[in-house]
């Protein structure tokens, strides 16, 4: 299973960033980690995607690098080009905007349990959307 990505300085997000695909780049603080689980859960529901976690207290370099002035802070990368951002937490916001950047499944890549609708139920993604849809937010 995949893992999110811990970033502990600029030198090793500039190399984690070279690399080719879709990032997915999240600043977060440890007071506010209300985002973590769904994060995590996208991460595991969209492994051919990297999800990096940047703590803005312990990193304020890349903070400062990036401009960002609200946390959570989400950056969406695709190809070393910054595509869309995300300030706030704003679930299904986060779902749509990583499922839009990671597109779909490459096709060497087997398919987990929960995205072929099997024991592991839906993706996070497609609970998030009918969520918003229960609560008339999407």
């Amino acid at each position: 299973m995949q893992q999110v990505i811990e970033v502990e300085g600029e030198i090793a997000l500039r190399q984690l960033l070279t690399l080719k695909g879709s990032t997915i780049l999240y600043f977060q603080t440890n007071a506010d980690r209300s985002v973590d689980p769904l994060f995590s859960q996208l991460c595991t529901d969209t492994p051919h995607a990297r999800f990096l976690r940047v703590n803005a207290e312990k990193n304020p370099e890349i903070l400062k690098a990036f401009s960002v002035s609200e946390v959570p802070c989400f950056f969406f990368i695709k190809d070393e080009e910054i595509v869309d951002k995300l300030e706030g937490a704003h679930p299904s916001d986060l779902a749509n905007k990583v499922s839009k950047v990671a597109g779909p499944r490459a096709p060497t890549q087997a398919a987990t349990p929960s995205s072929l609708g099997m024991a592991g139920g839906p993706t996070t993604l497609e609970a998030v959307q009918q969520e918003s849809k229960i609560h008339n937010t999407l």
